[in-house]
């Protein structure tokens, strides 16, 4: 089946070390991200309030305004893209202020790489699952592959039974099984599963 037309992410890196944006914008580049970099507290603040970004990965220590300064307007502001806070303070206390101000996860330096970008992947699935089953008239299509169950499903007029349930409630539940820590396949073979014993 011939794969729809690909739209790279869009990713607001605001880090004010040099060297870390250049290894990060390269990362994420090779990934098929569209990165803008931002190395101001204030200056990032702007631009992730009028920009239209899929994630933000927000450094804390930055001149101007803080990480958790710049999270707090944001939610404030009634901007809901996904925030990973990336700093070298590892400390709970940290963790948990930045939580609470709205960030949707904590990154502490040094990390691996593959952390990274799993921590990206998963807060892009999470926000078009979001998207999906909150879209009114059509059925919810799981994010990540198999991308012939997620097409079958979005065609399935409301109504269509499959495995004995409606399309729309077996797209919901493959949506919500997207949203979940352990690997989409699995998690959507088993909404499928469960689904064909109703």
């Amino acid at each position: 089946m011939k794969r729809k037309s690909f739209i790279r992410p869009k990713l607001l890196l605001v880090e004010d070390d040099a060297a870390l944006v250049l290894t990060l914008t390269d990362l994420l580049a090779s990934q098929d991200y569209d990165v803008e970099n931002q190395q101001d507290g204030l200056q990032a603040l702007e631009r992730a309030s009028a920009g239209d970004f899929d994630v933000i990965i927000l450094d804390v220590m930055l001149p101007h305004m803080d990480g958790f300064e710049i999270c707090r307007t944001l939610r404030r502001r009634s901007v809901q893209t996904p925030i990973i806070m990336l700093t070298a303070r590892g400390q709970v206390a940290d963790k948990v202020s930045g939580l609470k101000l709205g960030a949707d996860d904590y990154l502490a330096k040094p990390f691996e790489p593959s952390e990274l970008l799993a921590r990206v992947e998963a807060l892009l699935r999470r926000a078009a699952a979001t998207a999906a089953t909150s879209a009114p008239g059509r059925a919810a299509v799981a994010v990540d592959p198999p991308d012939a169950i997620g097409e079958i499903t979005a065609l399935l007029p409301e109504g269509v039974g499959v495995f004995g349930q409606s399309g729309r409630d077996l797209g919901e539940r493959m949506a919500a099984a997207a949203s979940e820590p352990c690997p989409s396949w699995i998690s959507m073979a088993s909404a499928v599963s469960s689904s064909s014993f109703r």
